[in-house]
């Protein structure tokens, strides 16, 4: 009896043995499961922030510090031509940036032997997602660099997104509160800026001065977005926008602030820079101050569409081609609106002439603002409210405080 117990015993055993030796062996068959896992690049890839994968599988990058941005200003301006696909930087966080010297993200700097720029083949070509956050204490001076923004150039596909940024910026040519540049330089190029937004100060010495975006490139979009700022620059500044170019277009905007055209002599006094173009100078009676306006310094084949103007226009010295709207206009607008008691001695700007341009924009007195029923053509049930503070339309969803 003892003898068959035995032998049952060495048998379960050596079976047990055998499972555990197959559970522990994966087949060709298992080898697969494993695999189709996402490889998410790791911080040995030396990507800024943290690595994320959204529900749909895309790769986020992660920013939520002060450093984490720096990193991501000198990483894009390392690498501009070879930027990592597929992947959509966001902010986690509100970040505070005062006491940093910021360096735009994707500058294109001037090359002193030819008087030029490397502006083509230089920007930023990814997504970037602000999550409605906002960026604070923003401090720049953009010396001996042709794009001076939070992001100096966009290029290529590039999208900006859901960003609020707040600040002090300083530069020499197309020059924004958040982009210097957007588009230029690509054939297929498309930029896409949309629920965006920048308060505070833009200061040039020269041209494409705007408060959100100093020059657009081709078919660029800015949809949904604001500035409220005071813009002082000399040729082809605008509250929103410095130079709207190529087929871009603006809807759904608006603008709030000061525009100061001023000689560029005054302002590098006043900035402390001195202005490095190389294409000549001006005669001492000749006017250089031209393209002034309060939504748009000067538009070419633009179209803007349920856009306003409530800026206040100062000219410092003799200037041509300044307007209450827009300085200089080419293109087509609808539903757009200016504040005209704010300007009571401008017209509406200077239109082009030619038979494919339309310049529509009406102007409103400051009662006239604060009513819904002024602002025809805008949505005010998915888009626009009255602001309770003003009494005058802000966007819905957007980072207004």
């Amino acid at each position: 009896m003892n003898k068959i117990v035995l032998a049952l015993l060495i048998l379960l055993s050596v079976s047990f043995t055998a499972c555990s030796q197959n559970r522990s062996v994966a087949t060709p068959q298992e080898q697969p499961t494993q695999n189709k896992q996402v490889t998410v690049p790791q911080k040995e890839n030396n990507l800024p922030g943290k690595t994320k994968l959204s529900p749909e599988g895309i790769t986020m990058q992660v920013l939520s510090t002060a450093e984490d941005l720096v990193d991501f200003s000198e990483f894009i301006n390392q690498n501009q031509e070879q930027q990592p696909a597929d992947i959509i930087w966001t902010l986690e966080n509100d970040i505070d940036l005062t006491g940093i010297e910021w360096i735009p993200i994707g500058v294109a700097h001037w090359e002193e032997e030819t008087g030029m720029s490397d502006w083509k083949d230089k920007g930023f070509s990814g997504v970037f997602d602000g999550q409605n956050h906002r960026i604070i204490g923003l401090e720049l001076l953009g010396k001996e660099v042709y794009t001076t923004g939070f992001f100096g150039k966009l290029c290529g596909t590039a999208t900006i997104k859901n960003l609020h940024v707040q600040g002090d910026v300083i530069g020499e040519n197309n020059v924004g509160g958040l982009v210097g540049m957007a588009g230029g330089g690509y054939e297929e190029s498309q930029t896409i800026i949309e629920n965006c937004s920048f308060t505070g100060t833009v200061n040039a010495i020269s041209d494409s001065v705007g408060g959100l975006i100093g020059c657009t490139g081709e078919r660029t979009q800015v949809i949904r977005c604001y500035a409220d700022a005071q813009v002082t620059g000399g040729t082809s500044v605008g509250g929103l926008i410095g130079t709207a170019n190529n087929e871009s277009s603006i809807s759904d905007s608006y603008c709030r602030g000061v525009v100061n055209a001023q000689l560029p002599e005054k302002n590098e006094l006043k900035m402390g820079i001195k202005h490095q173009a190389k294409w000549g100078t001006y005669l001492p009676d000749e006017i250089q101050l031209s393209m002034i306006g309060g939504f748009a310094g000067g538009t070419f084949n633009a179209d803007i569409n349920r856009c306003y103007s409530d800026v206040i226009v100062n000219a410092y010295a003799p200037a041509r081609m300044l307007g209450a709207f827009i300085g200089y206009y080419s293109g087509r607008d609808n539903s757009c609106y200016y504040n005209a008691e704010k300007n009571a001695n401008w017209k509406i700007g200077y239109a082009y002439s030619g038979t494919d341009s339309s310049f529509t924009a009406k102007p409103l007195n400051n009662e006239q603002f604060k009513l819904k029923d002024s602002f025809a053509g805008f949505d005010f049930d998915t888009v626009w409210a009255m602001d309770n503070q003003n009494g005058t339309p802000v966007l819905i969803n957007s980072n207004n405080t």
